[in-house]
């Protein structure tokens, strides 16, 4: 639930969630060699993200936004953010879902660096000088 769009679906989201992480997890198992460090780190994002977010769907019935960052602080040289607000970071957020976001995004950029299926691979050949 984006925003709070969905909020009322919980079922849905516990058994998406789920599923989810199953995927995530035959991936790791899988479809990754012990060289795919990137990936890894991309899959261990998610899944730390989709856990933490089940376990509070699961415990309180809602995903919590619980990261408020730098309390009593303020803009320098009397800037502002609209609506007149001072706070060097007025937004609360939700940790899980910042891993996941980064998980996918070090995912994507993974599997964009990998070559194409039957693509041709570069090795490097030494050409020999000729023998006449």
């Amino acid at each position: 639930a984006v925003f709070g769009i969905g909020s009322q679906k919980r079922v849905f989201f516990i058994i998406f969630t789920v599923i989810a992480l199953g995927i995530a997890g035959w991936i790791f198992a899988r479809h990754t060699t012990k060289q795919d460090v990137l990936a890894h780190l991309a899959l261990g994002l998610i899944l730390g993200g989709g856990i933490g977010n089940l376990y509070d769907r699961i415990s309180i019935g809602r995903v919590r936004d619980f990261m408020y960052m730098f309390t009593d602080r303020h803009l320098p040289f009397d800037l502002a953010w609209p609506g007149n607000n001072t706070e060097l970071f007025p937004w609360i957020f939700n940790t899980g879902d910042v891993l996941l976001l980064v998980g996918m995004g070090l995912l994507m950029i993974f599997f964009w660096k990998q070559p194409a299926p039957g693509a041709p691979t570069t090795t490097a050949t030494t050409v020999q000088p000729d023998q006449d």
